[in-house]
């Protein structure tokens, strides 16, 4: 599906996460050029429909992907350090494609349209507050 979203956004030249963007953001950020150096990246608000080219972001901690277009979890399998992902404000219909990320303790999935919940149960750090389902 990150194929189809990210070719649907630059066609209708919606920014695309990807390698490059990422480090023209980081740069823009005065964060590290080097991906695996930065331990957070700002994401929020830059209208991306899909999750991509964050392979080489090995060290990050802390990722902001709020107030995007976003409607799956997905690309996120290299980020084993990652503890707090922020995914408010999206068009997330499905909690999945975590596995990849077991140090995350802290998932903010606010104002999404979730309706499936699949796959938490090797977060064992992942705290889940608030209304909605509760997961177990």
């Amino acid at each position: 599906m990150a194929a189809t979203a990210a070719a649907i956004a630059a066609d209708a030249g919606m920014p695309v996460m990807n390698a490059a963007t990422l480090r023209a953001i980081a740069r823009k950020d005065g964060l590290y050029s080097t991906p695996a150096l930065n331990d957070v990246l700002y994401l929020h608000m830059k209208g991306f429909r899909a999750i991509g080219g964050l392979e080489e972001y090995t060290g990050l901690k802390v990722l902001w992907l709020g107030q995007n277009a976003l409607s799956a979890i997905e690309g996120l399998g290299a980020l084993a350090s990652l503890t707090t992902l922020l995914l408010n404000d999206n068009a997330i219909d499905e909690i999945a494609g975590l596995e990849g990320c077991p140090k995350l303790d802290t998932l903010n999935l606010a104002h999404n349209m979730i309706d499936r919940i699949s796959g938490l149960s090797s977060l064992t750090n992942l705290r889940v507050r608030g209304r909605g389902p509760q997961v177990h």
